[in-house]
């Protein structure tokens, strides 16, 4: 067993393979047309308050008392028009009512840019893994790129002109994204685990990631368990068209929401219809985590217990999660789907310890207590495995399947990975703006699986990028496994 200082280390290598997704990813990042934009005259300071990180149990369910505790708090703290210590520095409590425009803080400058610019460039010509691109192919995607990144007027022009720079890399976990995407939230959720400076306190949580080809910039890509936008009725596939009368531009559109319902605009099917969602305050991460722990489900099919989980992320509370709910919850099912389709990166190939555990090496542990109630502890699961894959799953989660296939462990449903699989690092350019960068580079088992992937043993496309799509490709994960739980002959 690790002892826990090497568990930490390992951990924290680990977040380094964290997924690499276009900064116009979730509640994402839509062309700046939509929004009317505005100059910000003076470049605003940077803030040296650090909000504290706040760990979460995320097994409690979404009523409990601390949470109850902490919405009360929030609306004696709006009727005394007082500003909450742990909230998001551009973000201000919950509104009774809807915003009526887009924050200040999603506008930008001239003189804003060409400071970001510079940062930014420093940032990458010290820390991307290829020192020559960074000092040729880079250099020149800056000057290419440097009018339309310095007359950027919001945050999402700047974010789609630098990432065009990006892009010029040619390699995954290289991104620039602002408080506007859900990933620059979610990184800084992720990585503060391991430095406190990092954290951005909670956010207004929605639970939908829009964007990333082959979806549309407003498209839903996915949606997380639990969620606001899952209790919404919201789908794969539906497009964002507004919120609250606002022309949808990412997650600027859901600042100072929480605890009040928003208007969503879609369109489904080339039906346009208002939804009704109502963000959360949470921490990105740990809202990630509680999504798989409410994604699991166990199904009786033809006799056969069937268990279910999606693995949203990874990192250190995700590998927690999954081995509780390995134990507690699926640990006596005849079989297992192991859902890694799209969400983050970040896990590690100890994530399957369990999986691969010889039964005699890790017998059962039985205890009685004085009332004769027994409880058993398995510390292993040999049932056969599906694992789902799809263009989302990135990153740590390549390397997973990769172990899967290579071992014959679990038979692969989906469609081939991203082949996003070096080590990403993010580096902080200001309070609205942070440099996602690849730092290392590196293969498994002798083999780069960057810019190549993992190919599935069933190939099954969501070629309709909907719901129907996501479900159909769940259904055949179930017929392959039951095909597996078949006597042999």
């Amino acid at each position: 067993m690790q002892n826990e200082p090497m568990k930490k280390l390992a951990t924290k290598l680990h977040l380094l393979l964290i997924l690499s997704v276009g900064a116009s990813s979730g509640a994402g990042t839509i062309p700046a047309s939509a929004a009317n934009p505005k100059s910000v005259s003076a470049v605003r300071k940077d803030r040296t308050h650090i909000v504290k990180s706040h760990e979460e149990d995320d097994d409690e369910d979404d009523d409990d008392d601390e949470e109850k505790e902490q919405r009360n708090q929030v609306r004696e703290s709006d009727k005394k028009q007082s500003v909450s210590k742990d909230q998001h520095p551009d973000q201000a409590l919950p509104l009774t009512k809807p915003p009526s425009a887009l924050p200040q803080s999603f506008y930008v400058d001239g003189v804003y840019n060409k400071m970001i610019l510079e940062r930014v460039d420093e940032a990458v010509s010290k820390r991307f893994y290829d020192p020559v691109a960074a000092k040729s192919i880079w250099k020149e995607a800056l000057k290419k790129q440097h009018d339309s990144i310095v007359n950027s007027k919001t945050l999402a022009e700047l974010g789609a002109s630098m990432s065009v720079a990006f892009s010029s890399l040619n390699s995954s976990h290289c991104n620039f994204v602002t408080i506007n995407d859900e990933m620059y939230h979610f990184l800084h959720a992720l990585f503060s685990d391991f430095n406190k400076r990092l954290t951005k306190g909670k956010v207004d949580y929605v639970g939908f990631v829009t964007g990333t080809k082959p979806y549309a910039d407003n498209q839903v890509r996915y949606i997380l368990d639990g969620s606001p936008a899952a209790k919404a009725g919201l789908q794969i596939g539906d497009h964002i068209l507004k919120v609250n009368g606002l022309g949808y531009v990412g997650y600027s559109n859901f600042f100072d929401t929480a605890s009040s319902n928003s208007a969503l605009t879609i369109e489904r099917d080339g039906i346009t219809k208002v939804i009704s969602i109502k963000p959360e305050k949470a921490d990105l991460y740990s809202a990630y985590v509680k999504a798989t722990r409410k994604s699991v489900t166990v199904t009786t099919i033809d006799g056969k217990k069937i268990g279910y989980v999606h693995v949203w992320c990874g990192g250190r509370r995700s590998y927690e999660a999954l081995d509780e709910i390995m134990e507690e919850k699926l640990g006596d099912t005849d079989g297992l789907i192991l859902d890694l389709r799209d969400g983050y990166g970040g896990n590690s190939l100890t994530d399957l310890d369990r999986f691969y555990r010889d039964p005699k090496a890790y017998p059962d542990f039985v205890t009685v207590s004085r009332d004769g109630k027994k409880n058993v502890s398995r510390y292993y699961y040999d049932k056969p495995i599906v694992a789902m894959i799809n263009d989302g799953s990135r990153s740590g989660k390549e390397l997973v399947s990769f172990s899967l296939k290579r071992t014959g462990r679990a038979k692969l449903v989906g469609t081939k990975t991203a082949g996003a699989v070096v080590a990403g690092s993010i580096s902080p350019i200001d309070e609205k703006c942070t440099a996602y960068i690849a730092v290392l580079d590196g293969t498994i088992g002798g083999v780069r699986l960057e810019g190549v992937g993992v190919t599935p043993d069933v190939e099954i496309e969501n070629k309709s990028l909907d719901q129907s799509g996501y479900e159909r490709q769940l259904e055949v994960a179930r017929e392959t496994l039951m095909e597996m739980l078949k006597p042999s002959r």
